[in-house]
């Protein structure tokens, strides 16, 4: 490759990398509001909060520092499980903790999801080529398969 091209594709690459680390952050530090607005449940209740919060701060520093398109498969994968993990739990109901009710969705958390789908797309985007298209289609049907759930579980 030439130094242009690499010269290129490392600038796209930190102009998309940032602002996924950003937002990665983001989601880490609205995991831990969180865990203190939970705290009453019990450590049990919040640590699995406290792994996410944790888990985000540790991927905003891998795309942050991604420089092997692997890296940043990886951390699109990973985020797409945390959403698609938080869309099951809402919208099926489930019980999760010492409270006994259905766990709902609030602004934080809807917001939190939001960050990690907005991380998603810039890493994305710092793919190229055909990678990119596969991770993307790959993303469209994990969407398309929660959106089927959703259908199933309130019809």
């Amino acid at each position: 490759m030439s130094t242009d091209l690499v010269a290129a594709v490392e600038l796209r690459r930190s102009t998309t990398t940032r602002p996924a680390a950003v937002l990665c952050a983001a989601a880490g530090i609205g995991h831990l509001v969180v865990v203190q607005q939970q705290l009453d449940h019990g450590i049990a209740y919040v640590l699995p909060f406290v792994g996410a919060a944790v888990l985000q701060l540790v991927l905003a520093r891998v795309v942050l520092g991604a420089v092997y398109p692997g890296r940043l498969l990886s951390a699109a994968a990973i985020l797409c499980a945390m959403v698609a993990l938080y869309v099951v739990v809402v919208a099926a109901g489930l019980t999760i903790g010492p409270h006994q009710q259905p766990e709902q969705s609030d602004w934080l958390r809807t917001a939190i999801a939001v960050a990690q789908l907005g991380a998603v797309a810039f890493v994305l985007r710092g793919l190229e080529g055909v990678l990119r298209r596969r991770a993307f289609n790959a993303v469209l049907v994990l969407g398309v398969v929660l959106w089927v759930v959703n259908l199933q579980l309130h019809p």
